[in-house]
């Protein structure tokens, strides 16, 4: 079986190659954009050229998928080189966290990143100094685990990370969230589902690449530009998206990676199509460009009505790993 296959993906039943940023090939449709196009397309925002980009190299297996992938707000696009150790004191959840997650290293892999999302309470001095976190963001769960602090930061993880490991029997979100609620009684942190089908994450990590932090720009640009096109001309809109920047993901030679998670799961299991797709799905790509964006929001981000056997994925050389998970 081959790796798309594994993810719930066919192949393109039309596949046309043409040469598009120095000789990359990508199966795109001809006419969302022209052979001659090496910076961007028409209409298109324009789009950099770097030098020391890696533009031969596989991409496939270049990087890997995260059992949990924790995502903390921030309320910034840009961080110190060392987005963790060097960005936060100490004695703070981010720096702990990693931490203790090391503990868990049998029950799976995680990462942690920040992101760009705002904190609400700027004026609580535990907030800033990030000694309490309005809200972790779980993925591919598509959760959030609310006002989490310190002092709860190494039950809360002992009673969160081996549910979400051993996800085995629970069919909705909405089951997850009442067992991880259930872990969690007494505590003052709490999950509430994370309301969005697709969540695509940029690196802006100016201080490590500036590269990526023009190229971020430019693509949530285009994406939201493209998923507004899309909307005003199918009667199944793309909803409940966003475009987070984030903090370094690694990989930066090969210029423009985007994480892409993708949520399946339905609250009420009365709600579940009988051939929807199975478990939720991340993708991430490198060497992306304005010219892909389209192919992204129509084969990728459509949601409603798509099954795993309908939903293609075109930009097959440009995926640096995927993950079709179980829950």
């Amino acid at each position: 079986m081959s790796f798309l296959s594994k993810l719930g993906f066919k192949q393109s039943s039309q596949p046309d190659y043409s040469s598009l940023n120095k000789n990359i090939q990508s199966e795109l449709v001809i006419n969302q954009c022209r052979s001659s196009c090496e910076i961007s397309c028409d209409d298109t925002s324009p789009w950099p050229q770097f030098k020391d980009i890696n533009l031969d190299e596989s991409l496939y297996n270049t990087s890997t998928s995260k059992s949990i992938h924790f995502l903390i707000p921030t309320n910034k696009d840009n961080w110190k080189h060392d987005a963790i150790n060097e960005e936060f004191e100490k004695d703070s959840i981010p720096v702990q966290l990693n931490s203790l997650l090391k503990n868990y290293e049998k029950l799976g892999t995680f990462g942690i990143n920040v992101v760009d999302q705002p904190l609400n309470n700027i004026f609580d001095i535990e907030v800033t100094k990030f000694k309490k976190i309005e809200k972790l963001h779980l993925l591919p769960f598509f959760i959030t685990l609310n006002d989490l602090c310190l002092d709860e930061l190494e039950i809360v993880m002992e009673k969160v990370v081996p549910a979400l490991t051993n996800t085995s029997g629970i069919k909705t979100r909405t089951q997850l969230i009442d067992c991880i609620n259930g872990l969690l009684d007494g505590l003052k942190c709490h999950a509430t589902p994370l309301l969005l089908n697709n969540l695509i994450l940029l690196c802006s990590h100016k201080n490590r690449d500036k590269r990526c932090y023009i190229t971020a720009g430019i693509l949530k640009k285009e994406i939201n530009r493209e998923i507004k096109l899309y909307n005003s001309s199918h009667e199944r809109p793309v909803d409940k998206y966003d475009v987070w920047f984030t903090n370094h993901v690694g990989g930066h030679k090969y210029q423009a990676n985007m994480q892409i998670y993708l949520n399946f799961k339905e609250d009420n299991p009365q709600n579940e199509s009988p051939n929807k797709e199975e478990g939720n799905l991340f993708i991430w790509l490198a060497r992306i460009g304005v010219q892909h964006c389209k192919g992204i929001v129509s084969d990728l981000l459509v949601k409603v009505g798509d099954s795993k056997d309908e939903r293609k994925l075109l930009l097959t050389e440009k995926v640096r790993c995927g993950k079709r998970y179980e829950w």
